[in-house]
Order: structure tokens, then C-alpha cells, then sequence
């Protein structure tokens, strides 16, 4: 995210990167994000709380942090967009983050998701729960690892088991960290673009199924000029 926001502030144009309080204090205590930010006159950083207890550990349960900025950040975030001059005029949210796409809409302002994985990879947790409702989807052990995955519109005859990500291995399709993937991922279609971490050249025929149900899925290769 921050290397977008670098290519958008070289563009000039004036971006806001908002984060979490806890996030931001460990990536300036660990980078120099600040210093190197601070080259570019339209940059500046803003921070949230997540509302979660100090000592909570985050990274270990990300449902709990999902959980917290949904429901109670969620209002602080709404706010923050009201009260901020200039006025947002558009937004650049986490993908799996629900909250920042519910308050763009209410707000009538643009957001494009963001994701950082490839066009397969967001096309293969869109279409999970399509894999579970045709009980292909739990897998159920080793043995079951070169079986193809048929729900993935085109990539039908080469998906495997073993070609799913880590999260798609529980034995509980009813799994929240499952869940949270999927629903977010899902609900993609309602931003005004998405951003995948891919070229045309690379996946051309898979963003061409993504663009069957995504509005304008934007490769991030720079040559793009879509």
C-alpha cells in the first residue's frame, strides 16, 4: 500500500495514508517511512485507533482485528472522511476491509478496492463458496491434493487442492478466518474499481473473467493504461 501511495504522490497528487495506531507506531519505530516520506509536499500520515486492548496481539488473531474495525472503528473512520479538508474526493481501501467500502457508499464517495494478490488468486477466493456448495471444498487429507477444482471459470482443468491457498485446508468450511476472506473478497463488485497486483500479459484471460463481475480491474503494472 505504501508503495502505491508513493507512485500516487510522484504523480502529485495529495494523498492521506490512514492507518492504525498501532500499525503506524510499529512501522516508524521499525522503517523510515517518515523521513522518506517527507520529500513529498502533498503526503501526510493519519492514524485511527483499531479499539482493541493494548496488550492484544493483532497479528496472531486477525479476526478479532477485523472484528474491532468493523464495528467500532467503523464510526471513527465515517468522522474522520466528514471533518477532513479538503474534502476526500476519492478513497483507496484494503480489500479486505469492509468498513472503509460500507462508509465510502453511505458518504457518495469513489473507492477503489486495492489487493495485493494476483488475478488467480482473487479469482479463486471469489468463487469458494461455488466449491463448497458442489462439496468440493473441504479437502479431506493428502491423499485428495492433485484433485481438480472445477468451480474456478477458467481455470478448470489445472486447479488442484494443493494449488489453494492455506486458509481453504481447514476441515470447517464455517471457519471465520474462511469466512471473513470470502465475504470480503465478495464484495468487491460494489467499489468503483479494483486494483490486483498483476499485468495484462501475465493473467489476461483471468481479468477477463474478473471484468465479468468487477468493475474496471486495474492491472498495477505500470505500463497500464487502463
Amino acid at each position: 500500500m505504501l508503495k502505491l501511495a508513493e507512485l500516487l504522490s510522484l504523480a502529485g497528487l495529495n494523498i492521506t495514508f490512514l492507518n492504525t495506531e498501532h500499525s503506524h507506531e510499529r512501522v516508524t519505530r521499525f522503517t523510515d517511512v517518515e523521513a522518506r516520506f517527507a520529500k513529498y509536499p502533498g503526503f501526510h500520515f493519519m492514524t485511527m485507533p483499531d479499539c482493541l486492548p493494548v496488550d492484544h496481539p493483532r497479528t496472531s488473531d486477525l479476526t478479532d482485528l477485523f472484528e474491532s474495525l468493523q464495528l467500532k472503528s467503523k464510526p471513527i473512520f465515517k468522522q474522520l472522511l466528514i471533518e477532513t479538508r479538503p474534502p476526500v474526493n476519492c478513497i483507496i481501501g484494503d480489500g479486505l476491509l469492509g468498513f472503509p467500502l460500507d462508509v465510502a457508499i453511505e458518504l457518495g464517495i469513489p473507492i477503489i478496492r486495492f489487493r495485493t494478490i494476483s488475478a488467480c488468486c482473487f479469482w479463486t477466493y471469489f468463487f469458494v463458496p461455488d466449491m463448497i456448495e458442489a462439496c468440493e471444498l473441504p479437502i479431506k487429507g493428502k491423499e485428495d491434493m492433485d484433485r481438480i477444482i472445477t468451480k474456478v471459470p477458467g481455470m478448470e482443468t489445472f486447479l488442484r487442492c494443493r494449488d489453494l491457498p492455506s486458509f481453504c485446508r481447514v476441515s470447517d468450511v464455517t471457519d471465520l478466518y474462511l469466512l471473513m476472506i470470502v465475504n470480503e473478497t465478495r464484495q468487491s463488485p460494489r467499489a468503483q474499481a479494483l486494483i490486483l497486483n498483476t499485468f495484462e500479459d501475465l493473467e489476461a484471460p483471468i481479468l477477463s473473467q474478473i471484468r465479468s463481475q468487477c468493475p474496471k480491474p486495474t492491472p498495477s503494472d505500470p505500463s497500464t493504461s487502463s
